[in-house]
């Protein structure tokens, strides 16, 4: 049988922000997230700490490749901030409840709508189903990938919005947009057998891994 004691150490957290946060809601999977972000530095007497992806895959059993989006979520919902320090970034809690976005009980709070100017916007692609005109719900890097790639067919299986929010969490936007550039020609992406998404995520942590090397030498 359980029997956590005090003496084994403990969370010390104000009741404001704990009532603040019984308030809100928040996804299961992203609430974990946040749990282990609190408890890394307040259970240590920290505001901000280096919390790598597994660390997080250790406590909350979540796959690794989904831990991104949930730190998106959050960084969104304004109750985390990210400070970025060589290959594994600092997180911390923002115990400042006046800077949420999220969604209360009473519904006195909402998410803004999201806007992002990562990514140049605008024209519709020619050849192709989508529209970026009509299709107001495509993401900037699914339009980006449309200009440049005009062929390319079904999209949301090559490159989804999750994929694309995975994608901004982990790499810069300006590395983003020159892979995709370097790819313009690469024959085998105008077919639906190769994945945008894997493609590009292998093109940017090869590029990574090769900066990495350069500055080790």
């Amino acid at each position: 049988m359980a029997s956590p004691q005090l003496e084994n150490g403990y969370l010390k957290i104000a009741n404001e922000i704990w009532e603040a946060l019984c308030g809100i809601r928040i996804p299961g999977e992203t609430r974990q997230v946040l749990d282990v972000i609190i408890r890394k530095t307040y259970g240590y007497n920290k505001k901000e700490d280096f919390i790598s992806y597994g660390q997080i895959q250790k406590y909350t059993g979540i796959k690794r490749c989904k831990i991104p989006l949930h730190i998106k979520k959050l960084l969104d919902m304004k109750l985390i901030f990210k400070i970025a320090d060589g290959h594994i970034n600092k997180y911390g809690f923002n115990k400042n409840y006046d800077e949420w976005q999220c969604v209360t009980k009473n519904g006195n709070r909402v998410f803004p709508k999201k806007e992002t100017e990562m990514f140049p916007k605008g024209g519709t692609t020619k050849n192709n189903k989508y529209s970026i005109k009509k299709n107001i719900n495509i993401h900037p890097l699914q339009q980006l990938v449309l200009r440049k790639f005009p062929r390319v067919s079904k999209m949301e299986q090559q490159l989804s919005q999750e994929d694309c929010e995975i994608l901004e969490t982990q790499y810069d936007p300006e590395d983003i947009e020159r892979e995709l550039g370097n790819m313009e020609n690469w024959k085998p992406l105008l077919s639906s057998k190769v994945s945008v998404y894997n493609t590009l995520a292998q093109w940017l942590t090869r590029n990574q891994v090769r900066r990495r090397d350069r500055v080790v030498v």
